[in-house]
């Protein structure tokens, strides 16, 4: 039986007349010119490529068929292509006799071993023969033509099966004195990766790794060219050059030598992110948010994550608004567009889109008005009339529709995966290039396999090529799984002591995907204190590959009538309050004293606040001093 090129499934036997055809048959067809891969007759007969012609007419090419040879040299069968079937078509491939991946590879039986030589690996029958044709119309005119003939051979059934197919003929293939492999120049995204689909750059991959060959090389190909056919005919001869006298060592991707490496690339700064100016020392661990980037938010219920992600949302709304706040880039090296400061990968018109599962479109818009207007944005979202008028509420509403930089997919509960990444595709053509998903649960929540480690697995592998494949960013809300956990006691009374609830990315519910293919994970660690009321919050990075600081960053507590975030990080506790520099703060018991507490500024958020240098002075979020993070417990 036949491998195909997507390994593990057979190429069906080809029957005419509900009888298989033989190869004795097909060795009566003609070689003539096959314009559907651009082969010449001369070729045709030097390769033994048959063709029949349809039987109605007598002059339509209706298939052609690519001798194999086992590696004794004898025909034992040949691979069909049906013309009048696409290429992506069952039946478009088949097979007459034997090609099997133990085969000699396609021309392998027209080749002459020479230790002097080259011997060119090419992708599929079609390359080959272009392969050869372009060398040999480059010494036309030369004193070497008519006296070199190229050793061309293609793979015999596939790039999927690349690696098992030169090991078949190893020792043929080490018979010269190099080997250049020009499979075709693609490579999987990584959702095909997923699958065990492979294309012409994992074939080189591997075909190099089994080979571990010094004489192991590979040409650059020109922009946009796919294969070596279409590289043929669209620059003839330029092939033969790159082979013949451009031919460079292979070096796996990301193997590098270090004089591959300049010093200007070793003094380069850390590419800025986006800052998160409510969470100013998780800006300071992560770099802020970058393109890329799949980026999850872990915590228990009712921890804070949707709070936190919404102040990260607005963080984000802000920046595409206004640009970069001053005071958080170099004002002679920043990309400035329009008259702001954008990162260096800002495309104009770029947008925020949110999908939001357990909220409707009206709360989520409705709490970045009330951030923007100073309000605690759930008090808002749930009664805007308690805080501002009609006229008001249209006033802002108004202003956000003319800047147009944000889109909510109108949604509540779980949603297939297909259908979910057609949504982020559909809100990257409105311009997103920023993503909100909260929450990750709710996508596999009762859908298709009722295994919800295979479905996580399945949603991360889509979402993470999706960030790489279109150079965007996402921030997803994750649960996590229930873990056992004994408060701290005081050992004197036995009551329990205020602690924050422990979070482990592997407390990541469901797969290991989640934790694996995610850029950064942040914790949201919420504090509960002795009448088991939630006091602070405490943001913590479980892993951060860019930044690569891991342990406690922000410590936050809640202001009731802003909804605003402010740093707690020094708060201590004494008995039934928070105290900060022997000011009580807040009192978490029942009897409350009467405290005189300093306001809490709020910030309404215009262009001209928002790029002063004292902004983020004046949220109240800067800590003094260069304070170690801790590591998390």
């Amino acid at each position: 039986m036949s491998v195909s090129a997507k390994k593990g499934r057979q190429l069906r036997q080809y029957y005419r007349h509900e009888e298989p055809l033989t190869v004795e048959e097909v060795k009566t067809f003609p070689c003539v010119a096959v314009p559907q891969q651009d082969i010449i007759k001369e070729d045709a007969e030097y390769f033994g490529v048959r063709s029949e012609y349809s039987q109605e007419d007598g002059t339509t090419l209706v298939a052609s068929y690519f001798p194999y040879y086992n590696q004794d040299g004898k025909l034992t069968g040949y691979k069909r292509r049906d013309w009048t079937k696409d290429k992506e078509e069952h039946g478009h491939f088949t097979v007459v006799g034997v090609v099997k991946v133990s085969s000699q590879m396609f021309g392998q039986h027209k080749c002459k071993v020479d230790k002097k030589s080259t011997i060119i690996i090419a992708e599929g029958e079609g390359d080959t023969i272009a392969a050869r044709r372009d060398l040999l119309n480059s010494l036309k005119g030369t004193k070497w033509e008519g006296k070199i003939e190229p050793n061309v051979i293609g793979l015999n059934c596939g790039v999927g099966n690349a690696q098992q197919s030169v090991a078949h003929n190893e020792k043929f293939i080490r018979s010269f004195k190099d080997i250049c492999c020009v499979l075709d120049n693609d490579s999987a995204t990584e959702v095909e990766r997923a699958k065990g689909v492979k294309k012409g750059k994992e074939g080189t991959e591997d075909v190099a790794a089994y080979l571990l060959s010094q004489e192991f090389y590979v040409v650059n190909f020109p922009e946009e060219i796919k294969d070596i056919r279409q590289w043929v005919a669209t620059h003839p001869r330029e092939f033969a050059k790159a082979v013949s006298f451009n031919k460079i060592k292979y070096s796996p991707e990301k193997v590098i030598s270090l004089q591959e490496v300049s010093v200007e690339d070793l003094r380069k700064k850390k590419k800025v992110g986006l800052p998160l100016k409510y969470f100013p020392k998780l800006t300071d661990t992560l770099f802020g948010l970058t393109s890329s980037e799949l980026i999850t938010v872990l915590g228990p219920s009712g921890s804070g994550k949707s709070t936190v992600t919404r102040y990260m949302e607005k963080d984000i709304i802000d920046y595409l608004r206004h640009g970069l706040p001053e005071g958080y880039f170099d004002p002679e090296s920043v990309n400035m567009v329009d008259g702001k400061a954008r990162l260096d990968d800002y495309i104009k018109g770029e947008k925020l889109g949110v999908i939001r599962l357990e909220e409707d479109k009206e709360e989520a818009i409705n709490s970045w008005y009330g951030m923007e207007l100073g309000y605690n944005p759930k008090n808002f979202a749930n009664d805007p009339e308690a805080f501002i008028d009609q006229e008001q509420h249209a006033a802002i509403h108004k202003q956000w529709q003319e800047e147009d930089i944000v889109r909510v997919l109108d949604h509540f509960g779980s949603i297939p995966i297909d259908e979910l990444l057609n949504k982020f595709k559909q809100l990257m053509a409105f311009g997103c290039r920023w993503f909100v998903l909260d929450h990750i649960s709710m996508v596999i929540s009762g859908l298709r396999t009722g295994d919800e480690r295979k479905e996580l697995d399945i949603v991360m592998t889509h979402l993470a090529a999706f960030c790489k494949q279109h150079n965007v960013t996402i921030l997803m809300v994750s649960h996590m799984s229930r873990i056992q956990f004994k408060p701290p006691l005081d050992k004197d009374t036995g009551e329990q002591l205020p602690f924050f609830y422990p979070v482990r990315k592997e407390n990541l519910r469901g797969s290991a995907s989640l934790e694996q293919l995610s850029w950064s994970v942040i914790a949201v660690e919420p504090e509960e204190l002795p009448n088991r009321s939630r006091g602070r919050v405490r943001l913590v990075s479980l892993k951060n590959r860019r930044g690569k600081k891991l342990g406690n960053a922000d410590t936050l507590w809640m202001e009731e009538e802003t909804g605003k975030f402010v740093d707690a990080s020094k708060w201590e506790i004494e008995g039934e309050n928070y105290v900060c520099q022997g000011e009580v703060i807040h009192c978490f018991g029942e009897s409350l004293p009467e405290i005189n507490v300093e306001p809490v500024k709020t910030l309404g958020v215009d262009e001209q606040s928002y790029q002063q240098p004292d902004f983020v002075l004046n949220t109240g979020l800067v800590v003094e001093g260069d304070e170690e993070i801790d590591e998390p417990f």
